[in-house]
Protein backbone atom coordinates (compact mmCIF):
# COMPACT_ATOMS: atom_id res chain seq x y z
CA UNK A 1 0.00 0.00 0.00
CA UNK A 2 1.33 3.83 -0.93
CA UNK A 3 0.34 6.66 1.47
CA UNK A 4 -0.32 9.77 -0.33
CA UNK A 5 -1.11 12.80 0.44
CA UNK A 6 -4.06 14.77 -1.09
CA UNK A 7 -5.05 18.69 -1.26
CA UNK A 8 -7.26 18.87 -4.12
CA UNK A 9 -10.08 16.85 -5.87
CA UNK A 10 -8.68 14.10 -4.39
CA UNK A 11 -9.97 14.86 -1.07
CA UNK A 12 -13.61 14.60 -2.65
CA UNK A 13 -14.91 11.25 -1.62
CA UNK A 14 -17.47 11.07 -4.41
CA UNK A 15 -14.06 11.56 -6.93
CA UNK A 16 -12.20 8.78 -5.09
CA UNK A 17 -15.10 6.51 -5.79
CA UNK A 18 -15.66 7.30 -9.15
CA UNK A 19 -11.84 6.83 -9.87
CA UNK A 20 -10.89 3.67 -7.62
CA UNK A 21 -14.37 2.10 -7.19
CA UNK A 22 -14.10 3.06 -3.62
CA UNK A 23 -13.61 5.47 -1.17
CA UNK A 24 -10.09 5.27 1.00
CA UNK A 25 -10.46 6.29 4.32
CA UNK A 26 -9.10 10.35 4.58
CA UNK A 27 -6.61 10.95 7.71
CA UNK A 28 -6.67 14.76 8.20
CA UNK A 29 -2.86 16.08 7.68
CA UNK A 30 -0.67 18.79 6.77
CA UNK A 31 2.59 19.65 5.06
CA UNK A 32 4.76 22.56 5.46
CA UNK A 33 6.48 24.29 2.80
CA UNK A 34 3.77 24.17 0.33
CA UNK A 35 0.35 25.28 -0.39
CA UNK A 36 -2.76 24.64 -2.44
CA UNK A 37 -3.16 27.38 -4.80
CA UNK A 38 -5.78 28.06 -7.09
CA UNK A 39 -4.74 27.67 -10.88
CA UNK A 40 -5.91 30.39 -13.45
CA UNK A 41 -8.80 29.03 -15.32
CA UNK A 42 -8.96 25.79 -13.48
CA UNK A 43 -11.49 24.24 -10.91
CA UNK A 44 -8.56 21.86 -9.32
CA UNK A 45 -5.16 23.28 -7.43
CA UNK A 46 -1.08 22.72 -8.01
CA UNK A 47 1.08 22.04 -4.83
CA UNK A 48 3.71 24.99 -5.17
CA UNK A 49 6.61 25.62 -3.08
CA UNK A 50 5.59 28.06 -0.11
CA UNK A 51 8.63 28.18 2.41
CA UNK A 52 6.15 29.44 4.98
CA UNK A 53 2.41 28.16 4.40
CA UNK A 54 1.15 24.41 5.32
CA UNK A 55 -1.16 22.64 2.83
CA UNK A 56 -3.66 20.89 4.51
CA UNK A 57 -5.22 17.90 2.94
CA UNK A 58 -5.32 13.98 3.65
CA UNK A 59 -3.19 11.29 3.31
CA UNK A 60 -4.96 7.94 1.40
CA UNK A 61 -3.81 4.79 1.41
CA UNK A 62 -3.83 2.95 -2.20
CA UNK A 63 -2.66 -0.21 -3.78
CA UNK A 64 -0.03 -0.19 -6.53
CA UNK A 65 -2.77 -0.55 -9.31
CA UNK A 66 -4.72 2.64 -7.71
CA UNK A 67 -1.92 4.74 -7.77
CA UNK A 68 -1.30 3.84 -11.49
CA UNK A 69 -5.15 5.59 -11.97
CA UNK A 70 -4.39 8.34 -9.84
CA UNK A 71 -1.32 9.20 -11.59
CA UNK A 72 -3.06 9.20 -15.26
CA UNK A 73 -5.64 11.39 -13.24
CA UNK A 74 -3.12 14.24 -12.18
CA UNK A 75 -1.44 13.93 -15.99
CA UNK A 76 1.63 15.60 -17.53
CA UNK A 77 1.33 18.93 -15.47
CA UNK A 78 2.07 17.26 -12.17
CA UNK A 79 4.72 14.79 -11.13
CA UNK A 80 4.91 12.41 -7.95
CA UNK A 81 7.29 13.75 -5.05
CA UNK A 82 7.68 12.88 -2.08
CA UNK A 83 6.46 15.29 1.39
CA UNK A 84 6.94 14.82 4.84
CA UNK A 85 3.14 15.23 6.35
CA UNK A 86 2.72 15.20 9.95
CA UNK A 87 6.13 13.57 10.78
CA UNK A 88 6.11 10.83 8.05
CA UNK A 89 6.99 10.75 4.45
CA UNK A 90 4.32 10.21 2.00
CA UNK A 91 3.65 10.75 -1.86
CA UNK A 92 2.20 13.49 -3.51
CA UNK A 93 1.87 15.03 -6.95
CA UNK A 94 3.31 18.58 -7.09
CA UNK A 95 2.54 20.99 -10.01
CA UNK A 96 5.98 20.55 -12.47
CA UNK A 97 7.91 23.82 -12.66
CA UNK A 98 7.02 24.70 -15.97
CA UNK A 99 3.43 25.42 -15.15
CA UNK A 100 3.58 27.15 -11.62
CA UNK A 101 2.38 30.71 -13.61
CA UNK A 102 -1.03 29.04 -13.79
CA UNK A 103 -0.67 29.04 -9.67
CA UNK A 104 -2.18 32.54 -8.07
CA UNK A 105 -1.79 34.07 -4.45
CA UNK A 106 -5.42 32.82 -3.52
CA UNK A 107 -5.15 29.04 -1.57
CA UNK A 108 -7.71 26.58 -2.87
CA UNK A 109 -10.98 25.54 -0.96
CA UNK A 110 -12.57 22.45 -0.80
CA UNK A 111 -15.71 23.74 0.44
CA UNK A 112 -15.58 25.95 -2.78
CA UNK A 113 -15.06 23.49 -4.97
CA UNK A 114 -17.70 20.95 -3.56
CA UNK A 115 -20.33 23.44 -4.23
CA UNK A 116 -19.74 24.87 -7.09
CA UNK A 117 -17.58 22.58 -9.68
CA UNK A 118 -17.63 18.68 -8.49
CA UNK A 119 -20.88 17.88 -10.00
CA UNK A 120 -19.47 19.26 -13.32
CA UNK A 121 -15.66 17.53 -12.43
CA UNK A 122 -17.61 14.22 -11.87
CA UNK A 123 -18.78 14.15 -15.63
CA UNK A 124 -15.29 14.29 -16.58
CA UNK A 125 -13.04 12.76 -14.36
CA UNK A 126 -12.28 9.47 -15.82
CA UNK A 127 -8.18 8.86 -16.46
CA UNK A 128 -8.05 9.94 -20.05
CA UNK A 129 -11.06 12.16 -20.35
CA UNK A 130 -10.75 15.56 -21.31
CA UNK A 131 -12.12 18.08 -19.25
CA UNK A 132 -14.47 20.30 -20.92
CA UNK A 133 -13.21 23.70 -19.31
CA UNK A 134 -9.41 23.71 -20.12
CA UNK A 135 -8.65 20.30 -22.25
CA UNK A 136 -5.43 20.31 -20.21
CA UNK A 137 -5.43 16.86 -17.79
Amino acid sequence: MQRLFVYGTLQHPPLLEHLLGRSPALEAATVAGWRAARLRGRVYPGLVPAPDAWAHGHVIEVDDDELTVLDRFEGPQYERVVVTADGHEVGTWRLRDAHVGLALEEDWDLDRFVAEDAAVFLGASRPGDEHPWDGQR
